[in-house]
């Protein structure tokens, strides 16, 4: 997570230099127990006119399907020229009532959907700490994905995408494709049963157990 203090060194930074700050805080409901996200949008009015901050609930209420985003352009200019390039479009008719019921009506069901991931990370974080012992799981402050580094495989990516989906039968999203500082990872997703993640992990433990390393 981002600090309040490192967000306004970048805001400073991009503001002198003007540099237009698109923030994305498409997971900021999905903070893990422990940290807190600082949002661009409440900072100081130089900050806001120089920035768009971009927000959802597609991920965190899983509502994906329904095409629900917003944009907060505080810039009048800017956001006037935003909508002139067909950057707003309406929305369907379900998704007004299922954002505005989403927020006032589930944050017990959001509690608890964070308490699973935090539960989920728990048992990643103890299976690599007790099996591979490496620091090869990566603190997940927000969201629910978890990022693995599997570079002491020491396989190429293809090799190691081989490797998780047809050795271990697990499909994470592989690093590499996030850009070559992926390399060697894979971005596994928190957000379902316990259970789902105990299976992954015995496929991944057997799979681990028969490679010659």
């Amino acid at each position: 997570m981002w600090t309040e203090e490192e967000l306004i060194n970048i805001c400073e930074i991009c503001y002198r230099y003007n540099v237009f700050i698109i923030s994305d805080e498409i997971h900021f409901d999905l903070i893990m127990p422990g940290y807190r996200h600082t949002s661009l949008a409440t900072f100081e009015e130089k900050y806001l006119l120089n920035s768009a901050v971009c927000t959802s609930p597609s991920k965190t209420f899983n509502l994906a399907g329904l095409q629900c985003s917003n944009i907060f352009i505080p810039d009048e200019n800017r956001r006037r020229l935003f909508n002139k390039a067909k950057g707003f479009f309406t929305l369907n008719a379900f998704a007004y009532p299922v954002t505005i019921s989403a927020y006032r009506h589930c944050e017990d069901w959001l509690t608890q959907l964070i308490n699973l991931v935090n539960s989920n990370k728990t048992l990643v974080e103890n299976f690599f700490g007790e099996k591979i012992k490496k620091e090869v799981v990566y603190d997940l402050q927000g969201t629910y994905l978890q990022w693995i580094d599997f570079n002491f495989l020491g396989m190429d990516n293809k090799a190691l995408e081989k490797f998780m989906n047809e050795s271990a039968y697990i499909f994470p999203s592989q690093g590499y494709a996030f850009g070559t500082g992926g390399s060697g990872f894979v971005r596994l997703n928190l957000a379902c049963p316990g259970g789902v993640i105990k299976d992954a992990l015995t496929r991944l433990d057997k799979a681990l157990s028969e490679l010659k390393m």
